[in-house]
């Protein structure tokens, strides 16, 4: 990575060129010429900046393992910018504790066998009572989604779900109708998006657990929904994969949108969660200790909302 270094002046240095000045009066050069006294604050002003770049310079680091070359097994990191001393316990003494799909990271937080069990208990007790009848845990099935994506939407895309991808890979994505081509789709969006993999260490094959998606009302407004999700624990990445999907669609089928946005969103959210709660019973991913960030932006030419959890 190529480092530039910035010159700085001499120490005693005159701020006018060619040391300028040499015992003359102010406002006129050692012949007698007028001086531009506006370039000469100008140069001032300009030998400043020069200063300044050159102390930040004095921060840029590099990972040391950057001449070795990047490979899809790891990454490096350049930082530049001023160094800033901070408090040692700014951050806490514990990291985050929350799971990736796999355990590549260093230092990952490890549930205990005995955790182990009572999540397996507790999605064991969750079954039986579906199948009791006690709860009903409905989940869209895929072909009510197709077919809203095909009839009732301009355009819907979203990440596919894959395994075994590579640290900085692009993820695949799905898209409807799937008359069109995906180019004409995020035309009409006017969006751009990428969602890549992250590394989580030497060895890193755990899938991306980031996805998002775009749709497009056909009608009620022609609302645009743009969700951005992050899911953590073992099957969050199953977690994030289904709430980008059916989060837009029971927004859709809401008694409250597009009138009421609020309790629309509302609404949308909490059915979500039945979904994922039924959904991981159908295809057997454990949502217990899993769950997905949810950042939600619905726009349309009359204004905007966002939502989150």
């Amino acid at each position: 990575f190529p480092v530039v270094n910035v010159p700085t002046r001499p120490s005693g240095s005159s701020d006018c060129p060619m040391g300028a000045g040499g015992g003359a009066a102010a406002g006129a050069k050692g012949d007698g010429a007028p001086v531009d006294e506006e370039k000469v604050k100008k140069m001032q002003m300009n030998a400043q900046k020069l200063d300044e770049l050159a102390e930040k310079a004095k921060a840029f680091e590099v990972d040391k393992n950057a001449a070795v070359g990047r490979s899809k097994d790891r990454g490096f990191t350049v930082n530049m910018g001023k160094a800033t001393e901070l408090d040692p316990d700014l951050r806490g003494k514990e990291r985050a504790t929350t799971l990736p799909a796999g355990g590549a990271r260093r230092g990952d937080f490890q549930l205990s066998a005995e955790v182990q069990a009572e999540m397996k208990a507790r999605m064991e007790k969750l079954e039986g009572r579906v199948r009791r009848g006690s709860i009903f845990l409905g989940a869209v099935r895929d072909q009510d989604l197709i077919q809203k994506w095909e009839n009732d939407c301009e355009y819907a895309v979203y990440g596919k779900l894959s395994t075994g991808q590579s640290p900085a890979s692009e993820r695949e994505i799905d898209f409807y109708p799937k008359s069109a081509k995906l180019a004409e789709l995020t035309a009409k969006s006017g969006l751009v998006f990428s969602c890549t993999k992250g590394c989580k260490g030497v060895g890193d094959r755990s899938p991306n657990q980031d996805n998002f998606s775009l749709v497009k009302y056909k009608d009620k407004g022609g609302w645009e929904v743009i969700c951005v999700m992050d899911g953590h624990g073992p099957a969050g990445h199953n977690v994030s994969h289904r709430s980008v999907q059916v989060l837009p669609y029971y927004l859709h089928n809401s008694e409250f949108f597009p009138d009421e946005m609020e309790k629309a969103l509302e609404d949308a959210f909490q059915i979500t969660q039945q979904d994922l709660l039924g959904h991981g019973i159908q295809e057997g991913y454990d949502v217990q200790a899993s769950g997905t960030t949810a950042i939600v932006f619905l726009r349309n030419g009359s204004g905007c909302y966002t939502a989150h959890c």
